[in-house]
């Protein structure tokens, strides 16, 4: 048993049905974070809109967002990212009667002859699963080598001794490449490796230990008091379980919260919007989804996931209507996408960089290295690889833990920004300019309160 790359067939819109179909209608957002009346909501689908009398394949989508037209793509776009004035779809049809087509079956497979009769040919409870157990094992290492895993996990996942130990030999084995979950689930792995027990009680044998209420929150204290999860375990406080070989094999996790969070731990996103983003921003590079025992970050995960994620021909990107197979290669996102990031939480700064192309996007005023510097480069870097040495000293640094940046608090009080990147890779040029609206509430809070 092998696994097979299902192949995408894209609509043929040589049929009458299409040629013929009307312009999608286009309205004006009537203002920041405000869809027009009837707008058209998308699916998890690959959806096509026609404009100028071409249909266009809308890239990325997410479910219950709105189509724009932004420099002549179609882009899917949350509410509360609307801008006032910009072109959104309306319409509520999907059969291309009104230039809007959702196309569920791009992905349909040929079905041989059915029994006439057959005997329970549904799913039930009395199904045997092994046949899809075995399939997975085969997706798993195919997209090994030709895609990128996502997990998404609750924390009952970190609870067993087997469990966690079974997950960590999966990133061990290179078949992890993101990792979302909730606050619970890494503050209860991290628990189990530095106090034995997950909730308080003993990870393998499940006996309530005494005063085992207090580990987790000890655990959430002691590394809030080092200011991030990687510098815990860089102390050696922590010796193994999820986190720990997220954090020595460079996996990019993110960390949403909710409102029963204890602590929480210093890489959560409190703000569920900047934790969506990050989100999205890896689910947006994967491949193969996975979802265990979290319910909340489950449904999360499937809103913002387009079926078949980039629809792939042959290991590259489908093409848009009219385009030859083959032209046209996945883009590799700035930084997040392009390649792992650093074991770690992903930061604010690197959500942002999958974002669409923004107005200085190879500018010279956004970029530029200065190789004569003696301190270049003053952060590691791998060879070969971009360095902007634009903003030397970080204008970010005044914001505090609000930055978006990867940094450990000195017991002096001084941030160590020795491991951050944010500032100097090309992409984060954006991201630096959006938070200079921070920096002037920052700057007029502090000198109100004469500091």
């Amino acid at each position: 048993m092998s696994f097979t790359l299902p192949q995408y067939h894209a609509p043929d819109f040589r049929e009458e049905r299409f040629q013929n179909a009307p312009d999608a209608v286009l309205c004006p957002a009537p203002r920041d974070g405000v869809a027009p009346e009837n707008y058209h909501a998308t699916s998890i689908y690959p959806e096509y809109f026609k404009v100028d009398g071409q249909w266009l394949l809308a890239e990325e989508s997410r479910m219950d967002c709105v189509a724009a037209l932004r420099d002549g793509k179609i882009a899917v776009v949350e509410f509360r990212n609307l801008k006032a004035g910009e072109p959104v779809v309306v319409g509520r049809t999907e059969d291309a009667s009104e230039g809007i087509y959702v196309y569920p079956d791009g992905f349909g497979e040929e079905k041989g002859e059915a029994e006439t009769f057959a005997f329970r040919q549904g799913r039930s409870r009395e199904t045997a699963y092994s046949m899809d157990y075995d399939s997975i094992y085969e997706l798993l290492r195919y997209e090994k080598e030709h895609g990128r895993i996502l997990w998404v996990m609750g924390p009952a996942c970190a609870f067993d001794h087997d469990a966690r130990a079974a997950f960590a030999a999966l990133v061990r084995g290179g078949y992890v490449h993101g990792l979302l979950a909730g606050n619970a689930l890494a503050t209860h792995d991290l628990e189990a490796s530095y106090r034995r027990t997950a909730l308080g009680q003993d990870i393998y044998t499940q006996r309530s230990v005494p005063n085992g209420h207090y580990n987790h929150i000890d655990t959430l204290n002691a590394i809030r008091l080092r200011g991030s999860t990687a510098a815990f375990i860089e102390e050696g406080k922590v010796t193994d379980g999820i986190i720990y070989e997220c954090v020595k094999h460079n996996i990019p996790y993110v960390l949403v919260g909710s409102v029963r969070d204890d602590g929480p731990l210093p890489e959560v996103y409190g703000n569920v919007y900047e934790g969506q983003d990050a989100m999205r921003a890896l689910v947006k590079d994967a491949t193969t989804v996975i979802c265990m025992a979290s319910t909340l970050h489950t449904v999360a995960t499937g809103n913002m996931t387009l079926l078949g994620g980039r629809i792939r021909v042959r290991g590259k990107q489908a093409p848009r209507p009219g385009q030859p197979v083959g032209a046209h290669h996945c883009h590799q996102r700035a930084g997040l996408c392009g390649q792992r990031q650093q074991g770690r939480a992903v930061t604010k700064g690197e959500a942002y960089m999958a974002e669409e192309k923004a107005y200085w996007e190879g500018k010279h005023f956004a970029f530029f290295t200065n190789k004569e510097c003696e301190y270049y480069p003053c952060h590691p870097v791998e060879e070969g690889e971009e360095f902007n040495c634009l903003f030397c000293y970080c204008p970010l640094y005044m914001l505090g833990r609000d930055c978006g940046g990867n940094f450990t608090y000195l017991e002096n009080g001084v941030k160590d920004c020795s491991k951050c990147l944010v500032p100097h890779r090309r992409n984060n040029y954006g991201y630096i300019a959006s938070r200079f609206q921070s920096i002037v509430e920052e700057m007029s809070r502090r000198e109100g309160k004469g500091d």
